[in-house]
């Protein structure tokens, strides 16, 4: 997909115009955060370990949103796996 520049309610909104209504994100970057697309709330009370006050929305690699090595190969990693065991255990 094209990069995420907006958020619409339930819809992601990407680079091309292209909107998609998803059940989980993980959002995790590249070499530098790029979270101004994110809600507001989101951003300003990163609730930490991945998880965020969007249901379905998860952030790893990202210190800000989980711990203070998450942006390292192990950190990310761990995230990764704390999201997906979440995302496993919803109904």
């Amino acid at each position: 997909m094209p990069a995420a520049v907006a958020v619409d309610g339930a819809h992601i909104i990407f680079e091309d115009g292209q909107r998609t209504a998803p059940q989980s994100v993980i959002f995790a970057t590249g070499y530098l955060p790029a979270d101004t697309w994110l809600p507001t709330d989101v951003r300003d009370s990163p609730r930490g370990r991945g998880t965020t006050a969007v249901p379905g929305l998860f952030i790893a690699g990202m210190p800000l949103y989980s711990k203070p090595d998450a942006d390292t190969f192990d950190g990310a990693r761990r995230d990764a796996m704390l999201i997906a065991r979440r995302i496993m255990k919803r109904p």
